[in-house]
């Protein structure tokens, strides 16, 4: 049987209820102090016959309205109940993969205030288009990284793409066809006629074998959708001391290649458009998505959420209406439709995972990185979200055991699967960064027996395997622990020229991972991202390049 928490979402709102009720009661002192004064003057059995008292009815239309009132207030209020018991709920997405191009040449400012700085402000655009979508975000520039794989959690999409810049990484250049084929990758495991790629770029690509690369999307029924960014007049290229960037003594200009890349849209059935000052430019591109199917499923968890303020929102209007049945007045009419007139902002849809306000704030606050005002909000918030509050903010001052301690005591004061699925998420956090290995293994496990399908638990248990297998004898690594990706053995170049040994490449591949999928941090009601979220891509962006031999195909100055 479910059980229900009563939740607000205003709940300063109830100060005016007191107010309210405050009022009543001065009203009724007043009157009893009129009576007592009056009783100075005739017995009060004789004050009827020379004072008129309000009536029966009156006295009846006073209370109602108060009623009323009250009702109102508590809408306002925006109370909800929560249920205990999660549901699973199966989305079906169309998956999108977004290519940005972070060469050197996406600093040209002919597009304010650059082309790289246009292409974040329009994923944010195309983001809002698609709320239901899977998406993954690959980079390039000499080399193409796969920086987030596909994912519903468009939040944490953005915070990459806000993350992105020439200079995270140290080769420089446009291997677009590398980027493209790392795309077909990741939608490999995606529906037929359910994924998609869009680009983002000036056309500056040095590889020529793009075409062929498109030509292979065409045969796999991937339409590539690009937004073309810069102008035919170009700008000078700004290199990464923020200076003109000089080429044999001229200054190098780089302009929008318009006709490469419409072609590229052309030969795999996409379309091409360019920035405009509103959303205009999204809609061919999204009426196209529109038309493919939605096939790939992912679930999530949520609780079932019943909203109070239409229920109390019906009642104050029949208290309020009541006298329309007897008499109609244009005042009434007038009060009825003011009431009507706001009950699309009383039916909003409250935050599922938002309790009250002041949890709200200390979110906020903790998001922020306002340390100290998220601590003194979660100071006075009980329960299981006073918990985990404090367990993240210790676990932002890098106080681990104290963290371990407040994720602990969250777990007891859990009441459904999911709350307990995300303290010992926390938790498993919080001992990795104790180097306590093996009790974060169990507490990643037994979030995931708590919550089968939990993405970061999952990813965050892989990376804590291979820390353990990095840490143990080599005789005892394949039995101990069975890895879910193959580790690369082969023999390859690293960037100083040479060859590792297969001991080697395996301990560099390890370590590769381990620094490309960074320690996905603390979820509160949502995940944040670490503030050095630039230096970790900058980690994983040179060992990708450690780890893979370019052939040397730049013609341009960058």
């Amino acid at each position: 049987m479910s059980h229900y928490e009563l939740h607000w979402r205003e709940p300063l709102w109830l100060g005016v209820l007191l107010l309210l009720v405050l009022f009543i009661f001065v009203q009724h002192r007043l009157k009893r102090n009129q009576n007592s004064r009056l009783s100075h003057f005739a017995d009060l059995h004789l004050l009827p016959y020379f004072i008129n008292k309000p009536s029966q009815s009156f006295r009846l239309r006073r209370w109602r309205t108060y009623c009323a009132y009250g009702l109102l207030i508590l809408a306002v209020s925006g109370p909800f109940l929560v249920s205990d018991k999660q549901e699973q709920i199966q989305h079906k997405a169309i998956d999108i993969v977004l290519i940005v191009d972070i060469s050197p040449s996406m600093n040209a400012t002919d597009l304010t205030p650059d082309r790289l700085t246009r292409a974040k402000v329009e994923i944010k655009d195309l983001l809002q288009l698609r709320p239901r979508d899977r998406v993954a975000l690959i980079t390039f520039s000499a080399n193409a990284y796969l920086t987030l794989p596909l994912t519903h959690d468009q939040p944490v999409v953005q915070q990459f793409v806000n993350t992105l810049a020439s200079n995270l990484v140290r080769r420089k250049g446009s291997n677009l066809s590398r980027a493209l084929e790392l795309a077909q990758e990741t939608l490999s495991t995606s529906k037929n006629n359910s994924r998609a790629i869009i680009l983002f770029s000036d056309g500056e690509h040095h590889t020529p074998s793009v075409r062929q690369q498109v030509q292979l999307l065409r045969q796999q029924n991937i339409p590539l959708f690009i937004m073309g960014l810069g102008t035919a007049s170009g700008a000078p290229v700004i290199d990464s001391t923020n200076n003109t960037l000089i080429y044999q003594g001229t200054p190098v200009i780089s302009k929008l290649n318009t006709e490469e890349l419409k072609n590229l849209a052309q030969i795999s059935r996409g379309l091409y458009t360019t920035p405009t000052a509103d959303n205009s430019d999204w809609q061919d591109i999204n009426a196209q998505l529109q038309q493919l199917s939605a096939l790939n499923t992912y679930e999530l968890y949520t609780q079932a959420t019943v909203k109070l303020p239409p229920w109390l929102l019906m009642m104050a209007l029949i208290l309020i209406l009541f006298p329309m049945i007897f008499r109609y007045r244009v005042t009434t009419v007038i009060k009825a439709w003011s009431f009507f007139l706001i009950l699309p902002v009383l039916g909003l849809s409250p935050n599922a995972t938002a309790s009250s306000w002041q949890e709200a704030q200390a979110l906020a606050a903790l998001k922020k990185n306002e340390i100290s005002t998220a601590e003194n909000y979660y100071r006075n918030i009980e329960g299981f979200n006073g918990d985990l509050g404090r367990g993240s903010v210790a676990y932002k001052k890098n106080e681990w055991p104290q963290a371990t301690a407040h994720f602990n005591k969250a777990m007891q004061s859990a009441r459904t699967d999911q709350e307990r699925a995300k303290a010992s998420y926390n938790l498993g956090n919080a001992l990795t960064q104790m180097k306590q290995v093996d009790n974060a293994i169990t507490a990643y496990k037994q979030a995931l027996q708590f919550q089968s399908s939990y993405p970061r638990a999952s990813f965050n248990l892989n990376l804590v395997n291979q820390i353990r297998l990095s840490s143990l004898p080599q005789d005892k690594k394949q039995t101990d622990i069975i890895m879910p990706q193959q580790t690369q053995t082969h023999t390859e170049k690293n960037e100083t020229g040479h060859r590792l040994s297969t001991k080697e490449s395996e301990q560099t591949t390890t370590q590769t991972r381990l620094e490309q999928q960074s320690l996905q941090t603390s979820e509160l009601q949502g995940a944040y991202i670490p503030d050095n979220l630039d230096k970790l891509l900058q980690k994983r962006y040179r060992r990708r390049d450690q780890m893979d031999t370019l052939s040397k195909t730049e013609t341009k100055p960058w």
